[in-house]
């Protein structure tokens, strides 16, 4: 059974209910795509201000100041503890349904694309290749990672990361030569399906200026479900 948006969204920030304006959360925590943590969630949804932060920098005495002072003081904090915090805006959707009309063209990263892998990208060096498809064997394990094929490259490519409260974050890249070809939305398109497949609630968190990256989630029928500013720390 797969869970809604709400259920989800509301596990992930930590509230209750969206009357919760300033809430902690674990979630804050753990990293999306392994090196990007997002310690301070300022959400709009369902019409309303949620404030999302990490444990370590909630204080029960912010819960009765304005968005803005907490938002403040928040970043002030982070600032203390990591050398870098970047302030981003983001959209996330989600999926109501699977998506049916798969491309046959869309393959799952095996270990028979490490030579189309080894000839896709800007950097060719071999040193700096192997130790990258060597990052990439836990996809082909979980089977989690989807790809299209063309000059012998892999050109897109959209992998199934961080599984939280039941729902799980797609990640897809384009080779900017192969962009607005088509390739993103298929491999999106599988990655969509495997998660209801498996039972998961597929997320797309997608930031605001990324105008082809928007396009291509509401071509394939994401609805937006909220609006966030973020804090961003890179590990």
């Amino acid at each position: 059974m797969i869970i809604d948006y709400d259920f989800f969204y509301r596990q992930y920030l930590g509230c209750e209910s969206t009357d919760n304006s300033y809430v902690k959360s674990i979630y804050r925590d753990k990293p999306i795509n392994k090196d990007y943590y997002y310690p301070f969630i300022k959400s709009l949804y369902q019409s309303k201000q949620i404030i999302s932060v990490s444990p370590q920098i909630y204080r029960v005495a912010y819960a009765g100041l304005s968005i803005d002072k907490i938002s403040y003081l928040s970043l002030k904090k982070l600032e203390k503890l990591f050398p870098e915090v970047n302030k981003k805006s983001f959209y996330r959707y989600s999926f109501d349904n699977k998506i049916d009309n798969i491309s046959n063209s869309t393959q799952i990263l095996q270990d028979k694309h490490k030579e189309f892998f080894m000839q896709s990208g800007k950097n060719l060096n071999p040193v700096f290749k192997e130790e990258k498809w060597l990052k990439l064997k836990e996809n082909i394990v979980q089977q989690n990672m989807f790809v299209e094929l063309c000059d012998n490259k892999i050109v897109s490519s959209c992998k199934i990361s961080d599984i939280y409260c039941g729902a799980a974050n797609l990640y897809v890249y384009t080779d900017e030569k192969y962009r607005n070809c088509g390739f993103g939305k298929k491999v999106v398109s599988m990655a969509v399906k495997i998660c209801f497949e498996r039972g998961l609630l597929p997320i797309y968190f997608v930031e605001k200026n990324n105008i082809a990256s928007v396009k291509l989630v509401t071509s394939l029928g994401g609805r937006l479900f909220s609006e966030e500013e973020c804090f961003c720390v890179v590990k």
